[in-house]
């Protein structure tokens, strides 16, 4: 039976999270900025810090500042993570233990490093920020649907057990009348978020898509379907021809397979970290 999507439903994006994840796409903003923001939510800065002092990046002495997290791990890692963290206290996935949740988180913030490195490889530095973003916010669709229609998600995902290489939109259009990529736009739509971010979501399993933002589209699903090869070195070979792809040549690609599989543990640290 078909349901209906009804933005009444839709879990509320507070404004702290709102600021951040706006922050987020700014080309321009600033330690400081960043660190001020994070600041007004005290929980967010306690998970922010135990991660910095976690095994992954612990240095020679604790620290207990958030200015000191961001100078530890990184502005743009702080900037995911605290943006991961805020959206993942608006879902509830408890009640669909098909869906992998800490595999999504890994996912997600994967594609969202990944696709700021290819952003400024292909010569678009300002548009690295939008990457992050739209990276990280490219599936949340299916998170809704998870979170509002868990019992229907999880007949989902138990056909798609038995079919793998089925297209999980057509179940949930067979189950809910709409798809995860339908969901994602309402969702991002109703919180305002950036239209880069909104086409993204909406989108990214479109192959023939040409519209304003086809560039970030194609790059982020890209990165998507490479993150889920586990960044198999014959994938983006197979890619060369690729429009996105074809000013980018095999080295500089190298390179960021590299960085990307080096971040892989903290990378999977973080979606545990989002997933409990």
């Amino acid at each position: 039976m078909s349901q209906t999507l009804d933005v009444e439903t839709f879990p509320t994006l507070p404004y702290i999270a709102h600021e951040i994840l706006s922050i987020l796409n700014k080309y321009d903003s600033d330690i400081d900025e960043i660190a001020g923001m994070i600041s007004k939510e005290p929980s967010l800065t306690a998970r922010i810090v135990a991660t910095a002092n976690s095994a992954f990046y612990s240095g020679q002495r604790p620290i207990y500042s958030i200015d000191d997290a961001i100078v530890r791990l990184g502005l743009n890692r702080v900037k995911v993570l605290a943006s991961s963290i805020l959206l993942a206290d608006s879902f509830d996935a408890s009640s669909c233990p098909l869906f992998k949740l800490d595999e999504y988180w890994y996912i997600a913030v994967q594609v969202s490093f990944c696709a700021s490195k290819i952003v400024k490889v292909l010569g678009s530095s300002d548009q690295a920020d939008a990457a992050y973003l739209a990276g990280l916010l490219h599936n949340i669709g299916l998170l809704l649907l998870v979170h509002i229609f868990p019992d229907e998600m999880a007949e989902v995902f138990k056909n798609l057990e038995k079919d793998p290489k089925a297209n999980i939109s057509d179940y949930e259009i067979r189950l809910l009348g709409c798809d995860h990529h339908q969901s994602g736009r309402m969702l991002l739509s109703e919180w305002q978020l950036p239209e880069e971010s909104i086409a993204v979501a909406e989108f990214y399993g479109v192959a023939d898509y040409s519209g304003e933002y086809a560039e970030l589209v194609k790059v982020i699903a890209f990165c998507r379907e490479w993150v889920i090869s586990g960044f198999d070195q014959e994938y983006f070979t197979d890619y060369k021809d690729h429009e996105i792809l074809e000013s980018i040549d095999l080295p500089k690609l190298e390179k960021i397979r590299s960085n990307c599989i080096e971040e892989e543990e903290k990378v999977r640290s973080f979606a545990q970290l989002l997933s409990n």
